[in-house]
């Protein structure tokens, strides 16, 4: 995954934006054995070998974790946790003390978020570029929702449901978020009342704001997927573990990063 050499080494604290340009400058900092005087020179650490002074740089391995999310738990720090929400336990409180802040590298965080009363996958890492470009609805990554239904739905109702989330529904303004028209998303029936949903955004509240808008009620949610990565079935609820390399690449090889 490539990143600027502006980004990697300020991450990886070895110096800092303000002084970047000027260790450029004195030193000898080479890529693959060329040296490099921009700050927006890309590079991939698995690839690549870079040298300062003639010295091999070596970065820690970034992390990765995969956790099936319990109900009720928040994706937020403790510092800002706003009050009215004090109630609520936190994903973190479900990571061990060592993944939340390894050494040499940043703080392990959330990619994205899911609602407190959302389960299902959510991804761990230290990679800030990775956690963007997977959450940035932007990106157009496919996420997958198992979703169960308050209200029961007819055949009729399942084929215009169907229809309307592949053309798109206008979802109206909710609290401080602007109305938006929601992207193409394929709807999959399993019973008259739940489903699966594959949206292509992830803007805030989208699954519930489009059932609302389809005059229904979310009363369960679950995600299943993101991109190629599958919930593994095995997690229990609140657990979490490493992703294998095969899962790193599937996440890494999404829009060609």
């Amino acid at each position: 995954m490539k990143e600027t050499l502006e980004t990697l080494l300020v991450r990886h604290k070895i110096t800092t934006h303000k002084r970047l340009r000027r260790l450029l400058q004195t030193h000898i900092l080479c890529i693959n054995g060329e040296r490099v005087f921009l700050p927006s020179s890309e590079t991939d650490i698995k690839k690549d070998i870079i040298t300062l002074d003639g010295k091999k740089l070596d970065f820690p391995s970034e992390l990765y974790f995969m956790m099936n999310k319990r109900q009720g738990t928040l994706c937020s720090r403790k510092d800002t946790v706003p009050d009215d929400k004090r109630k609520y336990e936190l994903v973190y409180d479900d990571i061990k003390k060592e993944h939340l802040f390894p050494e040499g590298l940043p703080p392990l965080h959330t990619v994205g978020r899911l609602d407190a009363d959302t389960e299902g996958l959510l991804i761990f890492t230290t990679n800030g570029i990775l956690s963007h470009r997977l959450a940035d609805p932007k990106y157009h990554v496919d996420k997958t929702y198992h979703v169960t239904l308050e209200n029961p739905v007819t055949t009729e109702e399942q084929i215009q449901y169907k229809n309307k989330s592949l053309e798109g529904i206008f979802i109206p303004n909710f609290n401080s978020e602007k109305s938006f028209s929601s992207q193409s998303a394929e709807l999959t029936w399993i019973t008259n009342s739940t489903c699966t949903l594959t949206i292509h955004e992830g803007k805030f509240h989208q699954v519930k704001r489009m059932f609302q808008a389809l005059g229904n009620r979310v009363t369960a949610l679950k995600r299943i997927s993101m991109g190629k990565l599958k919930l593994d079935e095995n997690l229990k609820s609140g657990e979490y573990r490493e992703l294998t390399e095969k899962e790193i690449t599937m996440l890494t090889e999404i829009n060609d990063f």
